[in-house]
């Protein structure tokens, strides 16, 4: 999220910018309301491709102008993540070769490869772990107020514009099932979760006359997965936000689930 909206202390447009331009952010005490409209895409937002703004879901206008300094290095990051975990996945390759051939190598150049190579996956796989959890940590340090970039309208907007985008693909995903199956307003959302939707697929499953999960795994990747990164690239495009980035696929499928009321306390 703060790559997509630019995030970063001085992207931000202040009261002065705002007076003028001639702009203001709508009222806080109207967050809820507003919040509602944005997930509905009935908020008019116009105005901000006109002026080359994004718009937070609490509110915040953000220049799009230019890069910020936070949005470039949790870029650089995230990068850097991706490569390591190639190099790992590499790695993994050959430590599978070599126990494929273990039989055709003298026994202890065997045993030294195999360790050579387990202890360099352990090391990529804790490189890129160090960089995810860098990258996570940097929500709670912009809202500490003795970090250096403290800027609490950044946390804020990330969990507002967070939870909105979560609650418009659920919105979008049970409009998409209930046309699909012929149902009317049947929920098929069982949970949401802060980057998840959990869903029920017995209908679909059904109506579609699936044979086994691999239908249904196809279905998720052949309609669903393009549906949701369709919904996401309207709503990127209907709050003008900087650099598109948000992406959902299938974790798991699943026959029965528990879930408790807290965060990420289920079993599938």
């Amino acid at each position: 999220i703060i790559r997509q909206l630019n995030l970063s202390p001085e992207t931000f447009l202040n009261e002065e910018d705002l007076k003028f331009q001639d702009l203001t952010t709508y009222d806080k005490e109207d967050d809820l309301h507003k919040i509602g409209a944005l997930i509905d895409c009935t908020y008019d937002t116009s105005y901000l491709k006109e002026r080359n703004l994004c718009l937070t879901s609490n509110g915040n206008l953000i220049k799009r102008d230019k890069q910020g300094f936070l949005p470039e290095m949790v870029g650089d990051l995230y990068n850097d993540r991706v490569n390591v975990k190639k190099e790992m996945k590499k790695s993994k390759k050959l430590l599978e070769e070599l126990l494929l051939n273990k039989d055709n190598m003298d026994a202890n150049e065997f045993k030294n490869r195999k360790k050579e190579l387990e202890s360099l996956v352990a090391a990529q796989h804790n490189e890129q772990l160090a960089i995810k959890v860098l990258m996570n940590s940097l929500y709670g340090q912009l809202g500490n107020q003795y970090c250096r970039w403290y800027d609490i309208r950044i946390p804020r907007s990330i969990t507002t514009t967070g939870q909105t985008l979560i609650r418009y693909i659920a919105r979008k995903m049970n409009t998409h099932l209930n046309e699909l199956c012929e149902t009317e307003n049947i929920d098929y959302i069982i949970a949401i979760d802060t980057d998840s939707n959990y869903l029920n697929l017995e209908n679909v499953y059904n109506k579609l006359e699936m044979k086994s999960i691999d239908d249904l795994d196809k279905f998720i990747e052949n309609d669903l997965e393009p549906f949701i990164d369709k919904c996401f690239r309207e709503y990127y495009d209907y709050m003008n936000h900087f650099d598109f980035q948000m992406k959902m696929k299938r974790e798991a499928i699943a026959d029965r689930g528990i879930f408790i009321n807290k965060k990420k306390r289920y079993a599938l």
